[in-house]
């Protein structure tokens, strides 16, 4: 018999594993959201964060309740903003059992994030200062705001874009080279 292991969860201490049984290979586990104590990623209407709507750990009226909750810097260029709205929007994310962890109430966001978004957002003003003068790197940006920081099993909105582009594609992607493959033939 073949089992099929899915990872559930990973963090530093532990790693909890879910095998699959043959019956499963077609029904995977479904991703949980720990933010919202366990909750299942489902399809749900959104007005920010719409990126998210097909798979969400998030309802609207959580999302307001973050936006409100959070002073943003002014002057922000657009890149800073939508920077700022992707951090904002982690609790959304169908991936947040990753990068969340629900003991320590923690996010873990990808150093590579933290660069990106002080490097966008350096000259925005932050109670009169520019964030540059608060802050000297994307690490100091980043862990004034609490988050833990690592290099991987992080929150990086680029690379959940780039997957999410990826699985949505395959099957356009693969008629594509199906109709290169052919062209060959016929011309």
């Amino acid at each position: 018999m073949v089992l099929i292991a899915v990872p559930l969860y990973a963090s530093a201490e532990t790693e909890v594993i879910h095998i699959l049984e043959p019956h499963q290979y077609n029904n995977p586990p479904q991703k949980y959201c720990p933010y919202f104590n366990n909750r299942l990623v489902s399809q749900r209407p959104l007005n920010n964060c719409v990126w998210f709507q097909q798979n969400s750990c998030c309802t609207q009226s959580e999302i307001d309740i973050i936006f409100a909750d959070k002073a943003l810097p002014q002057s922000l260029k657009p890149e800073c903003n939508h920077l700022l709205d992707q951090l904002m929007c982690y609790i959304c994310s169908p991936d947040q059992y990753t990068f969340y962890n629900q003991t320590s109430q923690t996010l873990t966001v990808c150093l590579a994030f933290c660069n990106k978004i002080y490097s966008a957002c350096q000259d925005a003003i932050f109670k009169g200062t520019p964030i540059r003068h608060w802050y000297r790197s994307g690490y100091e940006f980043c862990r004034a705001r609490q988050y833990d920081i690592a290099m991987d099993n992080c929150m990086n909105f680029t690379e959940f874009l780039v997957s999410r582009a990826i699985s949505s594609h395959q099957s356009c992607l693969f008629i594509i080279l199906l109709l290169l493959w052919f062209q060959q033939y016929i011309f």
